[in-house]
């Protein structure tokens, strides 16, 4: 299960509240993608953004949490569409 909120973001940064992620799935990540309507990530239209950075482990148990998401530098937040946990 997953749910979270963006509070806010700035050029580069997100800052997104957790309320929870189960940490169930050996295999979650947070996605983000620059298509307006894409059913699920992919290399094409969505970027795994690694969280914490510079990480590129699945995801853990998250509780009422907030964390931020630096996106990758050939991106700007404002070119972000979609952000999700695939």
């Amino acid at each position: 299960m997953v749910r979270m909120a963006i509070c806010f973001c700035f050029e580069s940064l997100y800052q997104i509240r957790i309320v929870c992620i189960s940490g169930e799935s050996r295999d979650a990540y947070f996605y983000a993608g620059t298509i307006k309507h894409s059913l699920m990530p992919n290399g094409n239209d969505g970027v795994q953004l690694q969280f914490p950075e510079g990480s590129n482990d699945a995801l853990k148990r998250y509780t009422n949490e907030n964390i931020t998401i630096k996106v990758p530098k050939d991106l700007d937040t404002s070119d972000i569409r979609w952000l999700t946990v695939w």
